[in-house]
């Protein structure tokens, strides 16, 4: 409900100011004073809406009040005061609240009424101008903070902290979950790594069983080749001494050229499983360093990429020996048929001997 805006409020401020200006003051301070509250009821009347919408207040508080105190035109002087006292309450909260420009008149009279305070004979309007000036102020303020329009900002202010703490504190801990996701990621990496390298460390391990099948089943071939070559040359010794009285020459070597062949046909392959059985052993020395490189291999990776960026050439001798082949080439064992070739060009010259001793 407005109050200034309200008809009774206008009427009674009209009819005050006519009475106020009827009056004859003894002293330029009375005379201060019934300007100063002309003054201000003129601007309340010809602005009512202002001061309802920044003087809540005094409206609430001393509104009834004022309103009395004008409609009873008392012609004494502490009433005169007192009206001018409760009007000066007006113009401080309108000085407090509003956003007007106040121009001199304004602050003119907020002056003179601080003045003026020491010398008012109302004990009624003296209390209300220190109140005026002192008090009201905190009041208004108090009564501010306690609106619920405020209280929502408050809240806003509380709840814009705590999401302001929130966030620092999801921050904080993002940063470390981003940590911890980095280090599980490098780890995961080097568990990949490591199982890639364990794979392939079975698949060496595969082959070196194959390997050493094959390992043992040529050192059963070179031992059983290694022990029926001696014993074939022993019997054909024994049946050689055997039979030597009443033979001829030419039936003992025609006897004889069989188990020549055969010796010699044992040779040559004794001689191909010996360098099997080396060759063999060669491939498995080549796993089992193969299988040794897998142990190192990734850190010499990254190693090898940082230091070559400086110089080139800095580990090239170093990868000479260290992956350089050592495996024996299977080229250069000899084939089955150059040892028949080998045994057919012997049976040759051995034939054209006897072909020439029979002619002599």
């Amino acid at each position: 409900m407005p109050f200034f805006a309200n008809e009774s409020t206008k009427s009674a401020l009209n009819e005050y100011i006519e009475f106020l200006k009827s009056l004859t003051m003894d002293t330029s301070f009375e005379g201060q004073v019934r300007d100063d509250t002309l003054s201000l009821l003129n601007i309340m009347r010809n602005a009512p809406e202002e001061w309802d919408e920044f003087t809540p207040f005094n409206s609430n508080e001393i509104g009834e009040m004022f309103l009395d105190e004008l409609k009873l035109k008392s012609d004494l002087k502490k009433k005169t005061h007192f009206v001018y006292a409760l009007a000066i309450r007006f113009l401080n909260e309108l000085y407090v609240t509003s956003n007007i420009s106040f121009d001199n008149l304004y602050l003119e009279v907020k002056d003179n009424a601080y003045k003026a305070i020491e010398h008012i004979n109302s004990i009624e309007a003296k209390w209300h101008l220190r109140f005026a000036f002192l008090g009201m102020p905190l009041e208004i303020i108090k009564k501010v903070l306690d609106h619920d329009d405020i209280k929502v900002f408050q809240d806003y202010t509380a709840a814009r902290n705590s999401a302001e703490q929130l966030k620092n504190d999801w921050s904080v801990l993002l940063a470390d979950k981003e940590k911890e996701v980095k280090r599980l990621e490098e780890t995961l990496v080097k568990q990949k790594h490591s199982y890639q390298f364990i794979e392939l460390n079975k698949g060496f391990q595969s082959l070196l069983e194959q390997k050493k099948s094959q390992l043992s089943f040529a050192r059963v071939v070179l031992i059983f080749l290694g022990l029926i070559l001696p014993a074939s040359i022993l019997f054909e010794m024994l049946f050689w001494v055997g039979e030597v009285q009443g033979v001829s020459y030419k039936d003992s070597l025609l006897r004889f050229l069989p188990a020549l062949s055969l010796t010699l046909i044992l040779i040559y392959y004794f001689r191909i499983a010996l360098q099997n059985h080396q060759s063999i052993k060669a491939q498995i020395l080549q796993i089992e360093f193969r299988m040794t490189l897998c142990g190192f291999i990734q850190s010499y990776a990254e190693y090898s990429v940082g230091i070559k960026t400086k110089n080139a050439n800095s580990l090239s001798k170093f990868e000479d020996v260290i992956f350089s082949n050592i495996m024996t080439s299977e080229d250069k064992i000899p084939s089955t048929f150059d040892g028949v070739e080998q045994v057919s060009a012997l049976i040759t010259s051995i034939k054209g001997g006897r072909d020439s001793s029979k002619s002599s």
